[in-house]
């Protein structure tokens, strides 16, 4: 197109050289500004799109947030109760993010990992993501053995591709489950399956809700404090 329009200039402007580095000047002038102009009304654009996200996002929360405390309200935390007071507890506040299409605490994490997982550039980052993640909340469990595990079958199939493991080598993808499943049978390690999920879930959930009221018992425990 640049160049059909400076064919046509070179033909319709006058032919001294003056007045034809004018024309071409200012053609080209007047192109870098229809261009910037293209550009910035781009970025306005996805700025703007931007916004709206954000906003959107922002706003959401906040109605959720509302909608959290209206439903809370005649919910009394039992703080310093017994073990029976706790869950009940537990399985009416959970039961009301559930309503309310708001992530409890176990699930939080999960969608964190699914989301470093879709995210994560190899699978090696994303299993240095996981096992910082797990130092991160102090987790202690047969899941630091899976994960161990997870690491040598990783550094096996690695070292026959002679490189990094990444999501979309679905032939390593599958050599690397193969020997994932291998190393774990031959440890005695059983893998999570999705009921074994859903009850660590739920025990993160109240474990959050009891940690939730131990600190509301401290606050309560120093408010007295002071008034005496």
């Amino acid at each position: 197109l640049h160049r059909i329009r400076r064919h046509r200039a070179a033909h319709n402007e006058p032919t001294t050289t003056m007045m034809m580095f004018g024309s071409t000047t200012r053609m080209r002038a007047m192109e870098r500004v229809n261009a910037l102009r293209r550009t910035y009304a781009a970025a306005g654009a996805a700025k703007a799109q931007s916004h709206d996200v954000v906003q959107r996002v922002f706003v959401e929360q906040q109605q959720k947030f509302r909608a959290l405390l209206e439903k809370t309200k005649t919910l009394t935390p039992p703080i310093g109760g017994d073990a029976t007071a706790v869950k009940a507890y537990a399985a009416k506040k959970l039961a009301i993010l559930k309503e309310l299409q708001i992530a409890s605490p176990g699930e939080r994490i999960t969608d964190t990992l699914d989301s470093a997982f879709a995210e994560a550039k190899t699978v090696r980052g994303f299993l240095e993501y996981a096992s910082n993640l797990r130092h991160t909340l102090g987790l202690k469990d047969q899941g630091e053995d899976v994960l161990r595990l997870m690491m040598q079958a990783l550094d096996e199939t690695e070292k026959s591709l002679g490189g990094p493991l990444v999501q979309s080598n679905a032939q390593g993808m599958a050599t690397y489950g193969q020997k994932v499943t291998k190393l774990t049978e031959a440890a005695g390690v059983k893998m999570m399956d999705k009921a074994a999920l859903a009850k660590l879930t739920a025990e993160v959930d109240l474990e959050a809700i009891q940690n939730e009221l131990a600190e509301l018992k401290a606050i309560e425990d120093e408010v007295k404090k002071e008034e005496v």
